[in-house]
């Protein structure tokens, strides 16, 4: 094997990594900033008027929180996907390639 081949394999093994970890990252931040905000949600009994304007502030902000994890996680996670895809293909075309040689 030559100082290139195995150049490339490293690069391609840095690239299965670094894509599998951005669908980890994309999928996680999303579900995790749900998870800490899931008790905003919960809204009080008969709330006297200052409790429901602090609940009405409480549950905004949890919204943008989770408007932007999900914007910031769904094109983490198809780029991850992308380049895991382009990764696999372009690994098996070269190995397809030596074996024909």
């Amino acid at each position: 094997m030559t100082n290139s081949a195995r150049f490339a394999a490293a690069a391609r093994l840095r690239l299965r990594r670094l894509s599998v970890v951005a669908i980890i990252v994309g999928l996680a931040l999303p579900a995790g900033t749900f998870l800490l905000t899931a008790g905003t949600y919960l809204p009080y009994q008969d709330a006297p008027p200052e409790i429901a304007q602090k609940y009405a502030a409480e549950t905004a902000r949890a919204d943008r929180a989770n408007d932007a994890a999900r914007a910031v996680g769904l094109p983490l996670a198809v780029a991850g996907v992308v380049l895991l895809t382009y990764v696999s293909v372009r690994a098996r075309r070269t190995q397809e390639g030596q074996r024909s040689r």
